[in-house]
């Protein structure tokens, strides 16, 4: 019944009101350069600002020291956030790092057959790349396969690792392990119910 009256909650007023904000210009994500000015303002500032989405004052202006109070409204909020900026290399850094301490505590005789090294491989596949000794075919489905290699194919530049990733949408679920935890830590009870 919780999870009935959540899904209520967040598809009558939490999604219209996320998806009513514009990116950039009433939300975002903290750019390089604005992470270092707030850092120079505030050193202790909370890793909540540096990691999900903070209000926008005017285009692209974040607030100094505001934060979305609603739980439900920062996942909201960071995931669209995530989806139209992509990651920080930043994030993008930490993330790897993340998967390599799990690739390291896990147990298996091939570094292939642990499941990071699989979630890797099969991040860089949907990106259209490839990690050496795996094949595509055996981490995608026909359909992700194919998408994949439609993206490797509109790429331009310098392909990257980061760049493909980071860009490409069908990477971006991946992002929610970057402030998941850290919600979880933040806010350690759940919203009140409406009366």
């Amino acid at each position: 019944m919780k999870m009935l009256n959540l899904a209520h909650d967040w598809l009558g007023a939490l999604m219209p009101f996320c998806l009513g904000k514009i990116d950039r210009v009433s939300f975002g994500l903290l750019t390089p350069a604005d992470l270092t000015r707030a850092l120079e303002r505030d050193p202790k500032m909370p890793r909540s600002r540096k990691l999900c989405a903070v209000p926008f004052v005017g285009k692209d202006v974040p607030s100094t020291a505001s934060e979305f109070a609603h739980p439900d409204v920062v996942i909201g909020m960071s995931i669209l956030a995530y989806r139209y900026e992509g990651l920080r290399w930043g994030d993008f850094a930490l993330l790897l790092s993340r998967l390599f301490e799990e690739m390291s505590a896990e147990a298996a005789p091939s570094y292939l057959e642990r499941p990071s090294c699989r979630k890797f491989s099969r991040w860089v596949a949907l990106a259209g790349g490839r990690v050496r000794r795996t094949q595509r075919a055996e981490l995608l489905n026909e359909a992700e396969l194919s998408d994949a290699l439609r993206y490797r194919a509109k790429v331009t530049g310098t392909p990257s690792c980061y760049s493909d990733c980071v860009l490409n949408p069908k990477t971006m679920p991946y992002c929610s392990s970057l402030y998941s935890p850290f919600l979880c830590n933040s806010f350690p009870s759940s919203p009140l119910p409406n009366p």
